[in-house]
């Protein structure tokens, strides 16, 4: 609701790993912990004390004006509520229009 915050701390760290397989992609790996406040819990008693999400990501050029970027992620408590929701598996796909080449 409004009238509360549901996370009261909110951690993240990721890699970046350029030319992986070609020249010019990029590879990334990140972790990131949302931590649920005691507001949320005492209204919720039920609630996980964190929601984590792991994502694997590849960008790489198609062409010189034309970038993909897929994504995969997998979210552990989805909003803190695993007793309502399981795990979750998102994907993604971002594309990027360049009209100049970098």
């Amino acid at each position: 609701s409004a009238e509360h915050n549901d996370f009261q701390a909110f951690y993240s760290i990721g890699l970046v790993q350029n030319d992986t397989f070609l020249s010019g992609d990029k590879l990334g790996l990140a972790v990131a912990i949302a931590e649920t406040s005691s507001e949320k819990r005492r209204i919720d008693p039920l609630a996980d004390r964190r929601e984590t999400a792991i994502e694997l990501t590849y960008s790489v050029a198609v062409t010189d004006h034309i970038h993909i970027q897929p994504d995969i992620q997998y979210i552990i408590a989805p909003g803190t509520e695993s007793y309502r929701r399981q795990n979750a598996l998102a994907f993604g796909l971002r594309t990027v229009f360049r009209l100049a080449p970098e």
